[in-house]
């Protein structure tokens, strides 16, 4: 499953934010082809180090709140995440792609 920095298609900004959610930005590979001008996600120290030395969590997945806040939902089983997607789409259809943004970038 993706999880594309670039572009957010669905889910609206972060709350408080105006930053638009699929950027029109060289790296975002949805909208442009082909490899963009340098690396992407480059880690830094706090990356290495978290891989190193990862929290002591008992969540396996993860998907955004269906409240629009940005935020993630965590889950321990598939069962869990399963609901937790089920919910997130549901908000997606009942709220609709944000103004002047299309549900599939890819098109």
């Amino acid at each position: 499953m993706p999880t594309p920095p670039c572009c957010t298609p669905w889910a609206g900004p972060p709350a408080g934010s105006p930053t638009p959610t699929c950027r029109s930005i060289p790296y975002n590979t949805y909208r442009y082809p082909g490899l963009p001008p340098g690396p992407i996600g480059a880690p830094g120290e706090a990356a290495i180090r978290a891989v190193l030395h990862p929290a002591d969590v008992d969540y396996l997945y993860f998907v955004l709140r269906p409240d629009g806040s940005g935020r993630h939902q965590f889950a321990r089983t598939l069962a869990e995440h399963n609901r937790n997607v089920r919910a997130y789409r549901q908000s997606l259809q009942e709220q609709g792609p944000p103004a002047g943004q299309d549900r599939n970038p890819d098109r």
